[in-house]
């Protein structure tokens, strides 16, 4: 909900896009000897033409960094230091990072070109790459790369999943040496450990830090698996087929047991997120409510949940009630996150629900630049759906100030339902600037013949 994420123009995402998979190949040379191993998160495929993707992610990457860390431990493993970098993508030195691409022997032009585009897009000036890219998590394999690489050739055995790091040690001394190794690495990268979420931790202690939750997901899986008549070898993902294809056969008791020992009787500090997504997706399936009351005053309390507690409410169908109650909480005081509004805005709209309370809340969103623009686009977008004439005025008198081609595209498809005369002879004045703007002009027009 705070950490800045990248929201970058089509063209300097595609340059930026473009300029990376030019020296993939390069890159991929560097670093292929730590894929799954030390650098488990966001695997790099080796480049073929015929998978063009450059990352593996998933489900299965996060069980991999799980089951390699418990592999771990069933050696002569006594000691585990758990490490977290700091605002890592936040900190990257941009000066270490050009000297890293041209060690790679990237194109000095391009890597000009890179470099002009993440200066101007750094936050502060200097230091910093965009979140959410795929180009990006490749730079920052690559610039902690010989952090990697020293702590393997200085003895010691680690993992790492981002920005989260695990040193498997044989004994505590070795472990506190392993700390200050990690340290000296990382401040000489210009980055940082997060001192709450670093600490030594015996065997049997990260035994259970790594596994979490997993013990009371399987016991709830086996309990499901039996009356379900699955069997003792059914996997999750045949547990959740089951459960949609015959909800009145759902042992839905057990999955309410369990949410109501684990969320609504526990007390907030033991708040797992990954029981709490695993309970909410098959209660949904099952359509069972007992969840409701805690999601809706959770969105106040675990707002960094919203995705998982609204796709709940949709699994089950909300009443109006329970979205008055979203509306609510949306205009409140407590509601201070734009990220958040958006999942509102965002699922009020696929459910193509307008109740006046969440028009009357787009129009405050739709037009302040001081509120983020994946939050504005979204209000403007039901405000041209279900707004009135006013709005749609609203809505063309803000093109002038648009931030970029991309939200005068948004602009021209809220027009959609303007009167057809105003709308066209606005359409005709800004169908040139530029590609984008052209397509959506073209798209409205289509959809809604002369």
């Amino acid at each position: 909900m705070v950490r800045p994420g990248g929201v970058l123009e089509i063209m300097d995402e595609l340059v930026f896009n473009v300029l990376i998979g030019n020296s993939y190949d390069a890159i991929w040379k560097v670093l292929k000897w730590s894929q799954g191993e030390p650098d488990v998160a966001y695997q790099l495929r080796p480049p073929t033409k015929a998978d063009p993707r450059w990352l593996k992610r998933g489900a299965a990457i996060w069980r991999e960094w799980r089951e390699r860390s418990l592999a771990r431990l069933k050696s002569k493993i006594r000691y585990v230091v758990f490490a977290d970098i700091s605002a890592f993508y936040e900190n990257l030195d941009l000066g270490k990072l050009q000297s890293e691409l041209n060690a790679v022997g990237m194109d000095s032009e391009a890597l000009n070109l890179l470099m002009k585009c993440l200066w101007r897009w750094a936050q502060p000036h200097g230091k910093g790459i965009p979140q959410g890219y795929s180009a990006s998590d490749i730079l920052a394999k690559l610039y902690v790369n010989s952090v990697d690489m020293a702590l393997r050739n200085a003895g010691f055995d680690h993992l790492r999943y981002v920005d989260d790091v695990r040193i498997f040690c044989k004994n505590r001394l070795e472990a506190k040496r392993a700390l200050l190794k990690l340290n000296e690495l990382l401040r000489n990268r210009g980055l940082n450990l997060q001192t709450a979420k670093t600490r030594i931790l015996a065997a049997d202690e990260a035994r259970s830090k790594i596994d979490g939750v997993t013990p009371i997901i399987t016991s709830v899986q086996d309990q499901l698996a039996e009356q379900l008549d699955l069997g003792p070898y059914a996997t999750a993902a045949e547990v959740s087929s089951a459960l949609k294809a015959h909800p009145d056969k759902a042992p839905v008791e057990v999955l309410e047991q369990a949410f109501l020992e684990g969320f609504v009787e526990s007390t907030p500090d033991k708040f797992d997120p990954s029981l709490f997504h695993y309970l909410l997706n098959r209660l949904g399936g099952s359509g069972s409510k007992v969840a409701m009351p805690y999601c809706l005053d959770a969105l106040a309390s675990r707002p960094d949940e919203t995705e998982y507690i609204l796709r709940y409410l949709m699994s089950i169908g909300p009443t109006a009630k329970e979205r008055a109650a979203v509306l609510k909480y949306a205009g409140s005081a407590e509601a201070i996150y734009d990220y958040q509004l958006y999942q509102i805005v965002r699922w009020f709209s696929e459910q193509t629900k307008y109740p006046a309370r969440l028009i009357k809340l787009c129009r405050t969103w739709a037009f302040d630049k001081n509120r983020a623009p994946w939050l504005r686009s979204y209000s403007m977008a039901v405000l041209g759906i279900a707004g009135d004439p006013s709005d749609l005025k609203n809505i063309e008198s803000a093109y002038p100030s648009a931030s970029g081609e991309v939200e005068q595209a948004e602009i021209v498809e809220a027009l959609a339902k303007m009167e057809k005369g105003q709308r066209n002879a606005f359409y005709a004045k800004v169908k040139g600037d530029g590609e984008l703007v052209r397509r959506a002009v073209d798209r409205v027009k289509s959809e809604a013949p002369e």
